[in-house]
């Protein structure tokens, strides 16, 4: 039981730390191949549909991709520590 608790907690500390970097650098991607900053509030006046659109989009692919990241990585981790599969795995 306790052994689910922490795992739990931990996986989803990783995530959420995940998410933000993958946010984070997507805005320096962003930037860097757009010249501007995102539109992360796409209902703003002055951005435009293909902008509002294709930050949605990467910033949709970037969390997806950091959360299967996180996840994969963890489980490997509890496996190299535990020598089996983390809960509910």
């Amino acid at each position: 039981m306790i052994e689910e608790k922490v795992w739990e907690g931990g996986s989803m500390l990783a995530a959420g730390l995940a998410g933000l970097a993958a946010h984070q650098l997507l805005k320096v991607v962003w930037r860097e191949s757009q010249g501007e900053e995102p539109p992360e509030n796409p209902a703003a006046s002055g951005v435009t549909w293909p902008a509002a659109l294709g930050w949605a989009v990467a910033s949709g692919v970037a969390i997806g991709l950091a959360h299967v990241l996180t996840r994969r990585g963890a489980t490997a981790a509890f496996r190299a520590m535990s020598g089996g599969d983390p809960p509910h795995v």
